[in-house]
């Protein structure tokens, strides 16, 4: 097992029967292009997955999955949840657990200890290998094992880099289309599942990495299955029109607060940070997408 700073291989390196997937777009080629360049650099393999794109959506697939969430879904954001659906059915279908990533993911050489015991790693869970910068609620002891995971209490924000097994998969794929939601929010809120949390994180996105580095701010990144700001007047309008939508905001709203309250005494309320050689792969490999 790799430590902290030890240097990878050059060569091509098996992924120990842990399966890694990419989410692309087929016109985000310069991502994929990056993510290419990043497996090479790392001695990682991969299989693409065909991002499912908003502009293509079905009317009919569109509404099956944009109105069972607290606000109404835009086609965006309803097609990067079905592109993780993807993952979860191949993971289903080859019975094996996945390593998901969508395009912007950097990660740390460090990943490498993740993948030599991903593969032995049983029940219905999930793993976020992602930080994003804020904060979390975690539960203040360590899980036991090879390495650090903490309790995933809440859910938290992202879905760039995460591990899942089959029976994980299998519990989100069965919630589709009635439970729709964020990718993020449906998978790390989903309490049938044993969500854990890496730290310190092995990827982060390249937006958060641009700001969380402190690093030039021209030509900001953002995921290419990611989605646009709605106007306050359009989230206004789509409550008046799905009001089932605003009656489970306030009652997430009123969860998030009574949680706010009750975690403080049993969780530990902090930020993830990401191994340090996360910057050093970024910086190697900027010239191949300039984000």
């Amino acid at each position: 097992m790799l430590q902290s700073g030890v240097s990878v291989p050059d060569s091509k390196a098996a992924n120990s029967g842990c399966a890694i997937l990419v989410i692309n777009l087929d016109r985000s080629s310069e991502r994929l292009a990056f993510q290419r360049a990043q497996a090479d650099r790392l001695g990682l393999g991969f299989t693409r997955i065909v991002a499912v794109d908003g502009m293509e959506l079905t009317d009919d697939v569109y509404r099956r999955h944009a109105f069972s969430w607290q606000r109404t879904l835009t086609r965006n954001e309803v097609a990067c949840l079905l592109s993780h659906a993807k993952c979860w059915q191949y993971a289903l279908e080859n019975r094996c657990n996945v390593l998901v990533m969508e395009d912007d993911a950097v990660v740390s050489p460090e990943i490498y200890n993740f993948l030599a015991i991903a593969s032995g790693l049983e029940g219905c869970l999930a793993i976020n290998l992602e930080t994003r910068g804020t904060i979390s609620f975690l539960a203040k002891g360590v899980e036991s094992g090879e390495l650090p995971f903490r309790k995933v209490l809440t859910a938290v924000a992202g879905a760039a880099a995460y591990m899942i097994t089959p029976a994980a998969a299998e519990v989100l794929l069965k919630g589709l289309p009635g439970r729709a939601g964020l990718a993020d929010n449906y998978i790390w809120g989903d309490r049938r599942i044993v969500r854990l949390q890496a730290d310190p994180a092995y990827c982060m996105g390249l937006d958060v990495m641009q700001s969380y580095f402190g690093l030039e701010q021209a030509n900001r990144a953002s995921s290419s299955i990611a989605n646009r700001k709605r106007s306050r007047a359009e989230k206004m309008l789509s409550y008046i029109r799905h009001p089932l939508t605003g009656f489970r905001r306030i009652k997430a709203q009123l969860a998030v607060g009574i949680a706010k309250i009750v975690l403080p005494w049993v969780a530990e309320k902090r930020v993830i940070a990401p191994y340090p050689s996360i910057l050093a792969n970024y910086q190697a490999l900027r010239g191949v997408y300039n984000g």
